[in-house]
């Protein structure tokens, strides 16, 4: 028998913007990565939602987070990968390891 394995690993930590506007999801994730970079949680999941019950189909909050996630900010602030997670309404964040020096 052989063992199956996730191609991410699981979460350290989440993330969950439900409710949020896209300003306050920016902060809260600016926050969390602050909190979670220099301890070495990583991987972490920031789930947003996918959009199903908003006005333009897609999460205005999924859109603003996946492009804070992609910025030289967020790579400046320990960002090192970013991928969604299954199901389209959340992310898999890997973050440098302390003492590791973003790029």
């Amino acid at each position: 028998m052989t063992a199956r394995r996730s191609p991410l690993p699981d979460p350290l930590w989440s993330l969950d913007l439900h409710g949020a506007t896209p300003e306050r999801a920016i902060q809260l994730v600016q926050q969390e990565i602050a909190l979670r970079y220099p301890r070495g949680h990583s991987p972490g999941r920031i789930i947003t939602g996918r959009g199903n019950h908003s006005v333009v189909g897609k999460s205005p909050v999924l859109v603003a987070v996946k492009r804070f996630l992609h910025s030289p900010e967020a790579r400046a602030l320990g960002v090192k990968n970013v991928q969604p997670d299954k199901g389209g309404g959340a992310f898999m964040v890997t973050l440098y390891a302390p003492g590791e020096a973003p790029t």
